[in-house]
């Protein structure tokens, strides 16, 4: 299991990796919805409603006065939740995406020149 620390307005975070299950059935529900709130409304408020959405999605930011963050703490947060959760699959995207491509492209070359 991977876990990386981070702080965040002056408070340290300990993100622990997800397992498949917890991602499923605890993180994907709460995108749609999540969305659906972020884009409602006047645009003003939208960093409200993000941040609410937010510590709905990251429960670790419950307690955490996000107006006092810097932009770039908010980022690295996602970055490092993403990293944690997500750095073996980004790992084996690149190969798999490069070889779809190969496989494309010599499709469409022996289409070409059959």
């Amino acid at each position: 299991m991977r876990s990386e620390t981070i702080v965040l307005a002056g408070n340290t975070i300990i993100l622990n990796e997800l397992k498949i299950k917890e991602i499923k059935e605890d993180i994907i529900p709460k995108i749609g919805p999540a969305w659906e709130k972020l884009t409602q409304g006047n645009t003003a408020e939208i960093v409200d409603r993000l941040q609410d959405q937010m510590v709905e999605i990251f429960p670790q930011l419950k307690g955490i006065n996000l107006e006092e963050c810097y932009p770039s703490e908010i980022e690295a947060f996602v970055e490092a939740w993403i990293n944690v959760n997500f750095s073996g699959l980004k790992r084996l995207l690149g190969p798999v995406v490069s070889l779809t491509t190969l496989g494309k492209q010599k499709l469409e070359l022996s289409a070409v020149n059959p």
